[in-house]
């Protein structure tokens, strides 16, 4: 669906250079034999990819919704602020 779709020619190159980038990473992982190669696979490329979903859902409830993906936004800003200061402060 259209909604699903980046806006304009911005986010189109920004998409399309996202996958680009998460592509060389996958090509890096399957033919290197480097000590990040597991890092990148099992980390590196998972956190990448969510936060491409995430621009996806978030344009998503943007067209049908601004108010209400704006208050979303500002609740997961707020939780992932209390979960840097929960691991940077143990105990």
């Amino acid at each position: 669906p259209a909604e699903l779709e980046p806006a304009g020619d911005e986010g189109d190159a920004g998409h399309q250079a996202a996958a680009r980038m998460l592509d060389g990473m996958r090509d890096f992982c399957a033919s290197s034999t480097a000590t990040a190669a597991p890092i990148v696979r099992e980390s590196a490329i998972p956190v990448c990819e969510a936060v491409l979903a995430h621009g996806e859902v978030a344009r998503a409830i943007q067209a049908r919704d601004p108010e209400t993906a704006h208050r979303l936004m500002r609740a997961q800003i707020e939780g992932f602020q209390s979960e840097i200061l929960s691991a940077s402060c143990p105990g």
